[in-house]
């Protein structure tokens, strides 16, 4: 088993197979459908997919992300040289 270091590395793994697996399912459902109707709708299902499939793990690496980021300035509760933060008046 291939050991990746980090969430963005599995999420990027994770993102390229399920792409390239709806092109390759949908592309030989096309195929198989010949010229007709149905293809029409696989093909619109593809750029769907095309589309919505990077956007998705985008959305969801930003959001990881940003938690990330959000749990480093806070201090742990009871530390004792933890800042204090005080309220500045104008």
């Amino acid at each position: 088993m291939l050991h990746v270091p980090n969430l963005y590395t599995r999420m990027h793994a994770a993102s390229l197979t399920d792409t390239m697996g709806a092109i390759l399912m949908l592309t030989g459902a096309m195929v198989q459908a010949g010229l007709s109707l149905a293809a029409i709708k696989l093909g619109a299902i593809l750029l769907f997919l095309l589309i919505t499939s990077p956007a998705s793990t985008y959305a969801l690496t930003s959001a990881a992300l940003v938690v990330l980021y959000a749990t480093f300035d806070k201090p742990r509760f009871g530390d004792p040289d933890a800042p204090v933060h005080q309220h500045v008046g104008p």
